[in-house]
């Protein structure tokens, strides 16, 4: 079951045309298109100075948190490395039409399009798909038809876990943090923002509690992360 605080969906942008409350734009510097010749043109970086990036600059937002509450039927689980295996269909069908014919044998474990080897398949765990499919669900239904955020945003994860409040959840079988942060982000990954490279900060907890669940908060990245204890030690040792 996932809970949303109604006064805070208007930060994303909907397809039906309704506005959202105004709030200081996000600006994103865009490459500016400069004519050299008929017919010819190149790409002139504007905002930040490193040629071929383009960057979100850091300004205030007046938008507020958005909440997700999500009840699980079990613990959270940790992303899961997928698998890369052989694909011996491929391999074997190419071997046979190939006909003693090396270079062709080669060439038929390529995509003709892509060029990419079709030898090899990678395939993600059943239990992570499912899990990252569960969450992803339970944010559509709140979200409906919403755009995703999409400027720097900062999220903000706290894992329950079911057990005695009284002890923190280190055991192997509660999953490490790392992990458990990267599928709840792939979960969201198109669908409460709009790419993962725009997730600029993150905080995570792990906890015990009666109840398995997730707590998500997302909220646009503010100039105030940028007074961090670690941000500011970076900044005096990088001036001394």
């Amino acid at each position: 079951m996932v809970k949303i605080n109604p006064n805070v969906l208007s930060r994303f942008k909907t397809r039906t045309g309704s506005q959202a409350p105004a709030a200081q734009p996000i600006r994103q510097s865009k490459p500016e298109t400069v004519n050299k010749e008929p017919g010819e043109a190149v790409k002139k970086p504007k905002g930040s100075k490193k040629a071929g990036r383009d960057r979100a600059e850091i300004v205030a937002s007046s938008e507020t948190i958005m909440e997700f509450y999500i009840d699980l039927p079990h613990d959270p689980r940790p992303k899961k490395r997928p698998r890369t295996m052989m694909n011996m269909k491929v391999i074997g069908d190419a071997f046979l039409a190939a006909k003693g014919n090396l270079g062709r044998f080669k060439a038929l474990l390529r995509d003709p399009v892509t060029n990419k080897s079709r030898a090899q398949v990678t395939i993600t765990p059943k239990d992570t798909v499912e899990y990252e499919d569960f969450i992803r669900k339970e944010v559509r239904k709140v979200l409906g038809d919403r755009l995703p955020f999409d400027g720097p945003v900062k999220v903000e994860m706290l894992f329950v876990l079911k057990g005695d409040r009284k002890f923190w959840p280190t055991s192997p079988a509660d999953g490490d943090a790392d992990n458990l942060e990267k599928a709840a982000a792939d979960a969201l990954n198109e669908i409460a923002f709009k790419d993962d490279r725009f997730v600029v900060v993150t905080t995570r907890y792990k906890i015990c509690r009666e109840k398995p669940g997730l707590l998500l908060w997302l909220s646009p990245a503010q100039p105030s992360d940028m007074e961090h204890p670690m941000v500011l030690a970076w900044d005096a040792r990088a001036n001394t």
